[in-house]
């Protein structure tokens, strides 16, 4: 299939699992959704990065492997420490920043608030991808073949895509925090008028 209908197997593959990445983070952090007001998991958010995953991510990495083949065709280390060197200043912010916004706004926030988020998050997770994803990207550009790539990144991109939504959730609990400070004290009417025919 990957020879056949490349971007469309991938794209398949990226929307299975960024979704599975989504629903894992909810479905471990029940305190998190009690913090939010939110109960159970919330299809939205896995379809959002369900979404992401196959019309975003898959295509892009698609021509970003291939463009890299092109420039770097060599598997020799050096070779391949150029490719994470690229990969890291290049596709990884542009993973990032993207992810963030779309997910964010196809889950229904603003794109101000979207906006706020990638600036209060991205930075964090761009200097954990440095540490973290390089490891599996590695193996990725110096043992995978060109056709597997994609796919063998999405698995290492189901653990990251899951570490993004626990950023994220982490934001989202903040806002939530802070809304819930700011709101006005809610005024018990029933216990006011119970006063009031005593008095």
């Amino acid at each position: 299939a990957l020879q056949t209908w490349p971007l469309r197997t991938k794209a398949t593959t990226s929307f299975v699992l960024f979704g599975t990445g989504s629903l894992a983070v909810q479905v471990s952090e029940p305190r998190a959704a009690e913090k939010t007001a939110a109960s159970g998991v919330s299809a939205r958010k896995v379809l959002a990065c369900s979404t992401y995953g196959a019309v975003l991510y898959a295509p892009g990495m698609h021509f970003w492997y291939m463009s890299l083949e092109r420039w770097l065709p060599s598997t020799a280390f050096a070779s391949t420490c150029c490719k994470l060197a690229l990969h890291s200043s290049i596709a990884a912010p542009c993973i990032i920043s993207s992810f963030t916004l779309t997910t964010r706004t196809l889950e229904g926030f603003a794109l101000e608030d979207s906006l706020a988020s990638l600036r209060e998050k991205g930075p964090t997770m761009w200097l954990t991808a440095l540490g973290f994803i390089n490891i599996g990207l590695f193996i990725n550009y110096h043992f995978m073949p060109l056709a597997y790539r994609v796919t063998f990144g999405n698995f290492v991109q189901l653990l990251w895509t899951s570490y993004q939504s626990w950023e994220l959730a982490q934001d989202n609990s903040r806002e939530a925090k802070a809304a819930a400070q700011d709101a006005p004290p809610s005024i018990d009417l029933p216990s006011v008028l119970s006063l009031e025919s005593r008095e």
